[in-house]
């Protein structure tokens, strides 16, 4: 019975054997299978986590770039609105300063001429520098206006005063004013070799 008994047991034990085995394997699958998900929660949260401080450090960058920009332009701004002042007193100067330039009537006769086109051509009178007096009236006479009047005005910055005889319409046709009228076109293309760009 014993004997008999003995390969039953011995295949039952192999069997038992068999699935311990096969219930192993499936444990330590299945532990390695948590043991990856952990490992990729932990890589997951750890990136999230990288990110948020790159995030959180790339907007402290750009808060602090921007109170830099802001502080560097609140110094800027005002030293070079002084600067293109004293550019433009420079400039004003020199205009002065070339009173007796030899090139100086090619220079008034397009002052004069555009002028002229605001008044009757029939109908004009200028004042100028003594000095100034013969260039204005060629250019006059270019312009088409050959009967104007030319008045010599000590006051007159370089260039001319040109007025209708009635004296209802003026045009200042200075070196100084078109300095003036183009001010606005000259300083932005001026400004940014002053001082640096202030980043606007």
């Amino acid at each position: 019975m014993a004997a008999t008994a003995r390969p039953l047991l011995d295949e039952l034990l192999r069997k038992a054997s068999t699935e311990i085995d096969a219930v192993r394997r499936r444990a330590e699958d299945e532990a390695a299978r948590v043991r990856q998900a952990a490992r990729a929660e932990v890589e997951r949260r750890a990136a999230e986590g990288r990110q948020r401080h790159e995030r959180a450090a790339a907007e402290a960058l750009a808060i602090a770039r921007a109170d830099a920009q802001r502080r560097a332009n609140e110094r800027l701004l005002p030293a070079r609105a002084e600067a293109l002042d004293r550019v433009f007193a420079l400039a004003a100067g020199a205009i002065e300063a070339r009173a007796r330039h030899p090139r100086l009537p090619d220079a008034l006769t397009p002052l004069v001429k555009s002028a002229v086109e605001y008044l009757p051509a029939d109908a004009v009178r200028a004042r100028c520098a003594p000095a100034l007096v013969p260039p204005v009236r060629r250019a006059l006479k270019a312009a088409g206006a050959d009967g104007a009047q030319v008045r010599a005005d000590e006051s007159v910055p370089l260039g001319a005063i040109l007025e209708s005889d009635d004296g209802a319409i003026t045009v200042d046709a200075t070196f100084n004013r078109r300095l003036t009228r183009d001010r606005a076109v000259l300083a932005a293309e001026i400004a940014p070799l002053l001082l640096g760009d202030a980043g606007l």
